[in-house]
């Protein structure tokens, strides 16, 4: 009867058990950066979260995911999404404004040099976008650190507008509209962003630091560089 109860109160904690971490997951698995940076594959991904801890009645590893997942959840759930809003006139037919900027190609050219921008995605000059496609790139951010960068874009109403989103890379959120517009002698561009960094108060203050100049530095080189590659109106 005793070994009964104990199987009893073992099989409850092993649901409440459930219950935490897959809250958890839900919470977090917008981003999915616990789960890269862990080196597990997130519900996202396809796998069962019933696979990330044991049911053993001892409960160590079971209450160190439980411990863990919530540790971290706060730097992921409590971030600040700030946002930039840049628009440019360039002197060129519509047709020839998105040819070029929707060209996932072209994007280093408009990138600037320090940034060690390369796009690894095997597309060529020819490469169409569209709604679904991924996009993979090579970045160095900040001092010299290589990392990879993985966006898709969302969206695509030929010649207005498209949308690139983050799917894997540095940022809780970076949602990104370029929006074109034809107006008298050339087209009105804008780019409308918003993003967002991981790790809430750490994050905040590295944007306060870094990351918002460094954001608008990479605008101001790319309104440079297009008025060179197209003039200004």
């Amino acid at each position: 009867m005793e070994r009964m109860v104990k199987k009893g109160f073992a099989d409850r904690e092993g649901r409440e058990i459930d219950k935490l971490l897959n809250f958890a997951a839900a919470r977090l698995q917008p981003s999915g950066n616990y789960f890269q940076a862990s080196g597990l594959r997130s519900p996202a991904a396809g796998r069962p979260l019933d696979s990330y801890h044991s049911r053993d009645t001892s409960g160590g590893f079971s209450f160190f995911c439980v411990f863990i997942t919530f540790t971290l959840q706060p730097c992921y759930a409590i971030v600040k999404t700030y946002v930039l809003k840049r628009e440019q006139k360039i002197p060129i037919t519509l047709n020839d404004a998105w040819e070029f900027f929707s060209s996932p190609l072209n994007l280093a050219k408009i990138t600037p040099k320090d940034m060690g921008f390369v796009v690894t995605s095997d597309y060529t000059g020819d490469s169409k976008m569209y709604a679904g496609m991924i996009i993979t790139y090579k970045i160095s951010p900040l001092l010299g650190i290589k990392m990879d960068w993985m966006t898709e874009i969302t969206h695509v109403d030929d010649k207005k507008y498209f949308v690139d989103e983050q799917r894997f890379g540095p940022y809780a959120l970076w949602h990104h509209q370029h929006h074109f517009k034809e107006i008298e002698s050339g087209v009105h561009m804008t780019d409308l962003l918003h993003y967002a960094i991981p790790y809430g108060a750490i994050g905040r203050f590295a944007n306060a630091v870094f990351v918002k100049s460094k954001i608008e530095q990479i605008f101001d080189y790319r309104t440079k560089v297009i008025e060179e590659l197209f003039g200004k109106l």
